[in-house]
């Protein structure tokens, strides 16, 4: 008689359930973008705040942050204004990037990126977005 191997699946690796604050201090939501193809722009926003729900499965848990679209720094003020133009960011009529994940679901792959996808504003007048952010228990 032969046996098959087995294999345990962890039942979660999730931290316990709760609501945490993003801390601002101890965070930072940034961006890289390619410039004429044989350069990076690395960027980042200073003004943010965002919370992150776990709740019992990943599938119940869910992440919501915004951004201060003027907060967006590369630091170089040329290139920060024309981001806040109408070309980019158009911060005077979306003054926020908000991400809302209602839940969250395993991917199949390791991979780190997020795609993200802007999109014109609801009459919250704000834009969707990605981010990146660690928790601060609440």
């Amino acid at each position: 008689m032969t046996s098959s191997p087995t294999t345990e699946v962890a039942t979660s690796n999730l931290p316990i359930a709760g609501t945490y604050n993003v801390d601002a201090v101890h965070s930072t939501i940034g961006f890289v973008a390619r410039h004429l193809v044989a350069s990076k722009v690395r960027g980042r926003f200073t003004e943010f705040t965002g919370v992150i729900t776990i709740g019992d499965t990943l599938e119940n848990s869910s992440v919501e942050a915004t951004v201060q679209a003027a907060s967006i720094t590369t630091d170089n003020e040329m290139r920060d204004a024309h981001l806040k133009s109408p070309d980019f960011l158009e911060f005077e009529t979306y003054p926020t990037l908000t991400l809302k994940s209602p839940r969250s679901a395993p991917r199949a792959t390791t991979s780190r990126s997020w795609p993200t996808s802007p999109s014109r504003a609801s009459p919250s007048q704000s834009r969707s977005t990605s981010s990146t952010s660690v928790p601060d228990r609440q």
